[in-house]
């Protein structure tokens, strides 16, 4: 068989399927983390992150869809600030204080392009 005859036997649906999309970029408190989905996992989208020393590893839920309706680019769907992740799933804004930990229910709703904002208080000249 050909190689032409090969590629020509793998349809757009089967080469869609098996392909993981990486979107979202970030980098969050010395970490680079994104949104990842998987095909083998039935389609979930789940946030992962890197840093060095530590390696990759996701930080959402086994299971749990992170993902934003708001906009149909799904952007802005989670932020990482000082080691909690927030994010969006089906129910509305979740939030998690551990890697992989559960995640609590916030706020309901519909929320999209989620962004951390640090501030710092500054009282007499001495940032807080």
């Amino acid at each position: 068989m050909k190689l032409a005859d090969r590629i020509a036997a793998v349809s757009t649906k089967d080469a869609v399927k098996a392909s993981v999309s990486y979107d979202q970029l970030r980098a969050a408190g010395g970490a680079f983390c994104w949104v990842e989905t998987r095909p083998d996992a039935g389609g979930v989208t789940t946030v992962t992150c890197w840093r060095p020393g530590d390696g990759m590893h996701d930080v959402s839920p086994q299971g749990f869809a992170v993902s934003s309706g708001v906009h149909a680019y799904g952007g802005g769907s989670f932020a990482v600030v000082d080691g909690m992740l927030w994010c969006v799933g089906r129910d509305g804004l979740y939030r998690s204080r551990r890697n992989g930990g559960d995640l609590e229910l916030v706020s309901r709703g519909a929320f999209g392009d989620l962004r951390a904002c640090l501030r710092r208080s500054v009282v007499d000249g001495v940032a807080a």
